[in-house]
C-alpha cells in the first residue's frame, strides 16, 4: 500500500466517502465511443476510452468527501458496486486523497517537484483556453473583444509590478533580492500595450482614464493575498503566468492570423509582443526553474493554502476570458466600451 494513501475500506465500502486528488480530463464533445480521452495527474497522463471517461464525469462532481459511495450511486443512478470499479482503478494510480494527510512527512524535494508538477499542468491548462488563443482561433470572436482583450492587458500590466511588490517586500534574504528585481523589471511595461491600442484606433487618453474589469482586479486582488502570505510563492505565479517561450516565427502566424480574422494592421500588436519579448530576455520564465532553493516549506497548511490561492488564480484568469467576452463582445448594448470609474457625482 502507498504509504500516501489508503487504500478503499474493505468495510462498508459503500459508506465509504470517495475524494480525489487533482485530476484533469479531456475529452472532446464529439468524440465517438471508440475515441480516446485523457486524465492528466500530477503523476503520469492515461488515455482512456470516452464513454468510460463520459460514465466517471457523471459521478465526479460529488468525489469531493461529503458524499458516500451509496449516495453518489442514488444520486447519479449508477450501481455502487460498479462505482468502487471506478475508484479501485483509480487507487491503483494514486489518484484517491490521503486518508490523513496531516500525518504525512513531507521533505523540500518533495513539495518542489510536486508544486513544479501541478504548475506546469496548470500553466498548459491556462494556455489552452487563454482568450489570447480563442481569438487566434477564429471561433467568432469580434474586433472589440480583441481590442477589450488588449485594455484588460493594458490594465493587468500596468498593475502586475505593484502586486509583485508585495512579495518583495514581504521577503527576506536572496528571495527578496529575486523579488525586488522582479518587481522593478515589470515596471513601466503597460506602455507597449497601450502602443498596441493606439495602433488599433483607440485614444490613450481613454484608456488610461478606464478602469479594470472586475475579473482584472480580481487578478491584481488574488496576486497580492498570495504573495503576502507567501512571498516565495512569486516564483510559482512567474511560471503559471509567463509565456514559457518565445518563438518569432510562430508570433509572425499569430499577427497573420489576426489580420486576416480582424482586419487590422499586420504590425498592429507588435508593441505587445516586444514586451512579451523583453520579459522572456530577462529569463522571467525561468525565474522558478533558477531559484527553486528558495522555496522551503514543509508545513502542510501553509502549503495547502499556498496551493489553493495559486489555484484561485489560475481560474480568475480563465473568469477574465470569460468577462472579455462577455463585456465587450456586445458592444451595441449600451456598456462603455472602456469601463469607466463610479464616483461620487456619477450617483
Amino acid at each position: 500500500m502507498n504509504s500516501a494513501q489508503s487504500d478503499i475500506p474493505r468495510e462498508n465500502q459503500h459508506s465509504w466517502c470517495p475524494k480525489l486528488r487533482e485530476n484533469i480530463w479531456h475529452l472532446r464533445a464529439d468524440a465517438k465511443s471508440e475515441d480516446p480521452a485523457f486524465l492528466v495527474t500530477s503523476k503520469a497522463k492515461y488515455e482512456l476510452p470516452s464513454d468510460y471517461v463520459r460514465g466517471f464525469l457523471k459521478i465526479r462532481p460529488y468525489c469531493t468527501g461529503h458524499h458516500s459511495v451509496a449516495s453518489i450511486a442514488k444520486i447519479t443512478g449508477t450501481n455502487a458496486e460498479d462505482l468502487l470499479v471506478f475508484f479501485n482503478a483509480f487507487s491503483d494510480i494514486d489518484l484517491l486523497y490521503p486518508d490523513n494527510p496531516s500525518s504525512i512527512a513531507l521533505t523540500k524535494d518533495q513539495v518542489t517537484k510536486s508544486l513544479t508538477g501541478i504548475v506546469d499542468i496548470w500553466a498548459g491548462e491556462l494556455h489552452a483556453v487563454y482568450i489570447a488563443n480563442e481569438l487566434v482561433r477564429g471561433e467568432g470572436l469580434s474586433l472589440p473583444i480583441l481590442i477589450g482583450w488588449m485594455t484588460e492587458m493594458y490594465h493587468y500590466v500596468h498593475d502586475f509590478p505593484h502586486a509583485l511588490q508585495c512579495g518583495a517586500d514581504n521577503a527576506e534574504g536572496p528571495l527578496k533580492t529575486v523579488l525586488d528585481r522582479y518587481a522593478k523589471e515589470e515596471l513601466g511595461h503597460e506602455i507597449f500595450v497601450l502602443d498596441s491600442l493606439k495602433n488599433l484606433g483607440v485614444d490613450a487618453d481613454e484608456v488610461r482614464a478606464s478602469v479594470p474589469l472586475v475579473s482584472t482586479r480580481t487578478i491584481g486582488l488574488l496576486l497580492r493575498e498570495l504573495l503576502t502570505l507567501e512571498p516565495s510563492a512569486t516564483l510559482l505565479a512567474a511560471a503559471l503566468l509567463e509565456a514559457a517561450d518565445f518563438d518569432e516565427e510562430n508570433i509572425g502566424h499569430y499577427q497573420d492570423r489576426l489580420t486576416l480574422l480582424y482586419g487590422i494592421s499586420n504590425q498592429a500588436l507588435a508593441p505587445y509582443f516586444k514586451h512579451q519579448k523583453i520579459d522572456f530576455d530577462l529569463g522571467h520564465q525561468k525565474l522558478l526553474a533558477d531559484n527553486l532553493e528558495l522555496i522551503d516549506i514543509t508545513d502542510i497548511d501553509r502549503l495547502d493554502v499556498l496551493i489553493n490561492r495559486l489555484h484561485d488564480l489560475k481560474h480568475a484568469f480563465e473568469l477574465q476570458s470569460l468577462e472579455i467576452k462577455a463585456y465587450y463582445g456586445e458592444p451595441n448594448n449600451g456598456k462603455y466600451l472602456r469601463r469607466q470609474a463610479m464616483s461620487y457625482h456619477a450617483i
